[in-house]
């Protein structure tokens, strides 16, 4: 799944999954100013990342399962001054490099009840 423009996935109610294979399962380049929301998602696969965000002004992660990939299962890599990122109710497990990883110069990262494990 490639996102270049606010989207909102809730499929609260349902099985909801995204395997990936030699790819990131979700990859946002979004405009500096969009609210991305990513609720309640299996997110799994032998893949590069399960999240891979580039380019946003605020990404929620909640209520996910990350699981299985190859670097990270989050990894936030954005140039742009006052991103933020809030990871909540979210399992992050067998990350081959980092469970989550952040690059940024100037980024705030909240967190809520999350588990990250490697």
């Amino acid at each position: 799944m490639v996102t270049d423009w606010p989207m909102v996935s809730d499929p609260s109610g349902i099985h909801a999954a995204i395997t990936a294979s030699g790819s990131n399962a979700i990859l946002i380049d979004a405009a500096l100013t969009d609210i991305i929301v990513i609720r309640g998602l299996a997110i799994s696969g032998s893949g590069m990342a399960g999240i891979k965000a580039t380019n946003f002004k605020t990404l929620f992660v909640e209520n996910c399962t990350i699981d299985n990939f190859t670097n990270q299962g989050i990894n936030v890599e954005v140039t742009g001054d006052g991103t933020k990122t809030f990871v909540r109710d979210t399992i992050v497990r067998r990350g081959g490099v980092a469970g989550i990883e952040f690059t940024a110069a100037r980024h705030r990262l909240g967190m809520d009840q999350p588990v990250a494990l490697r």
